[in-house]
């Protein structure tokens, strides 16, 4: 619901200058949130008596890298490289479509999660067959390295092939991995926003048009600020995600944070809901 009326204000566009306060405001509630991060990580660093799974092989990896991600993404926010932020936002969603695609259901969670991993050993694998001369110039140890990528694929698909009793390997495209999610935020998200940072990734002319003057060609001097790109509504989405992410995280361990992710939460919902009312009053 929450993305649903965010994609409602997107064609309100007040000054950045009369969101300081709030922003500042916001910025303190994002370091509070990758503190939580880490103390929840060190949690389960201490709890004992763990089993390993390929499902909590891939959400740790999805929460120490979003947390990384995260800081990078606030740093850029701050000193107003709000493109360049919008492009970790987009690793940002596709990380978060990959955790919801992978946890929606708990009677596949194990199979998406190996699926997951050995895609990336495919993809890791045709990229040095397909570049071997090449790489060569570089490493004289790649050919080594390639059979080694290609004996543990070779394992882990006859793995897979064994225990889940299936040779249906294939890993969705992302626009269906947004589909098949069970998280509404996510689903919409793909059409709404995703593709619309894709076209800042890919420096699309759809986007580019902020940067030069149609008139005469030439480049501006002063670059346009898409509402889609306010600092506010990207931290908005940004954190939904990272929460996403952290819950998932908690739920895996059995970790029983849900308290204080519940508060965390809670707390996003009215910085958001001030932000709607501060976007209302401007655009009165």
């Amino acid at each position: 619901m929450m993305m649903c009326r965010i994609l409602k204000i997107i064609s309100i566009s007040p000054e950045v200058k009369t969101m300081s306060e709030l922003f500042d405001q916001m910025m303190s509630s994002c370091y509070e949130l990758i503190a939580t991060a880490r103390s929840m990580m060190e949690s389960c660093r201490q709890k004992r008596n763990k089993r390993k799974s390929d499902s909590r092989l891939v959400i740790s990896m999805f929460l120490n890298r979003s947390i990384e991600l995260f800081e990078s993404f606030l740093v850029l926010l701050k000193n107003n490289r709000l493109a360049d932020s919008a492009i970790l936002l987009r690793s940002f969603w596709e990380m978060g479509i990959n955790t919801s695609y992978i946890f929606s259901d708990i009677k596949l969670k194990e199979i998406n999660a190996l699926k997951f991993l050995i895609n990336e050993e495919k993809e890791k694998t045709n990229l040095l067959r397909r570049n071997l001369e090449e790489f060569k110039k570089y490493d004289c140890n790649i050919e080594k390295r390639l059979k080694e990528l290609e004996q543990q694929k070779i394992v882990m698909v006859d793995f897979f092939n064994k225990k889940y009793k299936t040779s249906d390997l294939k890993w969705p495209k992302i626009i269906d991995r947004a589909e098949k999610t069970k998280d509404r935020v996510v689903k919409k998200a793909y059409d709404q926003i995703y593709c619309y940072l894709c076209s800042i990734e890919h420096h699309d002319m759809s986007f580019g048009r902020n940067y030069i003057d149609e008139k005469t060609d030439e480049p501006l001097e002063h670059i346009k600020t898409p509402p889609l790109l306010r600092p506010e509504l990207n931290i908005i989405m940004a954190r939904s995600i990272l929460l996403v992410i952290m819950k998932t995280f908690d739920k895996e361990y059995c970790l029983k944070w849900e308290g204080v992710l519940k508060k965390l939460e809670v707390k996003h919902g009215k910085e958001y809901e001030e932000m709607k009312q501060k976007d209302e009053k401007a655009s009165s």
